[in-house]
Order: C-alpha cells, then structure tokens, then sequence
C-alpha cells in the first residue's frame, strides 16, 4: 500500500485500499502497457563508465532529469490505457539487483539515486485517468 498520508488524504478502511492480503487472482489480472526507459537510463549510467553514482552530478535519475518516466511518457502511452491496465516500466536497473551493498549504499538503491516515475508522470496519468474514467490497476517498475 502506497498512500499519501496527510490531512487532507487520512488513509480509512476503504474497498479501493485494499491490502495485499485482500487481493483476489481477479484484481491481480488484466491488459499491460509498457513504458520502456532503459536506453535513457544506460545512456546517464554510460557517463559514469556503465555504473550509478549516489552523486547526481555523475549520474543524475531526479525528477528534473528526464532520465525517469516523464509526463511525456504517460502521455505517449495514453491512447493504449483502458480501465484496469497494469503499467509496467522497464528502467534496466535490473543489472544491479544482485549487487546491492549494506543500507542505501548498494548500487541497487544507490543512496536513492535511482530511476522511476516522476511526479509529473504520476500526475499525468491520474489525469487520463480522470479525462478517460478509467482506472489504472497498478504501476511497477519492471526489473
């Protein structure tokens, strides 16, 4: 479960905040959309001689990069989103999986220098979501 948790959004039992016992096969079932930026993604890390830096001035994966999933990403994949999609996003990160050191300081977390989806690209899609009536099952960073 992953909630904004503030004043305004108080997390209350709720059939639409279900957690991940609660889930059926059903819920867990239906169309993907793949959002592919691992040639984004490698070209910042081959700056770096291939390897990611916790330093975004070697490599930099914040909002304000580019080198995550963008608003223009959501927006290329729009037409593809109907209600119940899964959108799945391909960073490449996965060559890091097994190399992850002690704490935030393994290359897979990478003091949290790492890429994923913008807040830009969040809003965005909730957007769609709004203009089109759909509802968006989930999103996942694929390994």
């Amino acid at each position: 479960m992953h909630f904004v948790n503030n004043p305004n959004t108080i997390e209350v039992p709720s059939p639409d905040k279900r957690t991940t016992e609660e889930l059926t096969g059903k819920d867990l079932m239906g169309p993907v959309v793949l959002i592919d930026i691992s040639r984004r993604v490698q070209s910042e890390l081959d700056k770096n001689g291939g390897q990611p830096s916790p330093d975004t001035n070697m490599t930099d994966f914040s909002d304000a990069s580019g080198n995550v999933v963008t608003a223009a990403d959501s927006d290329a994949v729009a037409e593809q989103l109907t209600n119940g999609t899964w959108l799945m996003v391909h960073t490449g990160w996965e060559q890091f999986c097994w190399e992850s050191g002690p704490g935030l300081k393994g290359l897979y977390i990478n003091g949290f220098n790492f890429p994923g989806i913008s807040k830009a690209a969040v809003d965005r899609l909730i957007e769609i979501e709004h203009q089109k009536g759909i509802r968006i099952h989930g999103q996942n960073r694929v390994l």
